[in-house]
């Protein structure tokens, strides 16, 4: 009867550490949606940091050379947010 309880003990110490890891992922993922949910239109938070498409209007990131909606090349911007030319460097 005394080897059993400890069995017994060892059951309910991993049944409240899974409760525990359960409870701290549950709270990290509420949070992770939350941050999601308040910027869900699509677009990047700051709207100097994007690159509008000419030719369908999607807002891109900084990086991109095509447009990830119609893959339409997009102009290179400068520093001051202003075309720079065409992206690879030549002209039009």
């Amino acid at each position: 009867m005394l080897d059993q309880h400890w069995q017994i003990g060892l059951l309910l110490v991993i049944g409240v550490l899974h409760l525990l890891v359960y409870l701290q992922f549950r709270r990290l993922s509420r949070e992770d949606s939350r941050d999601t949910t308040e910027s869900s239109n699509g677009r990047p938070d700051d709207a100097r940091e994007t690159v509008v498409c000419p030719e369908c209007g999607a807002a891109n990131e900084p990086g991109f050379r095509y447009c990830r909606v119609c893959a339409t090349e997009l102009p290179k911007m400068g520093e001051n947010g202003r075309e720079k030319g065409h992206p690879f460097g030549m002209e039009r």
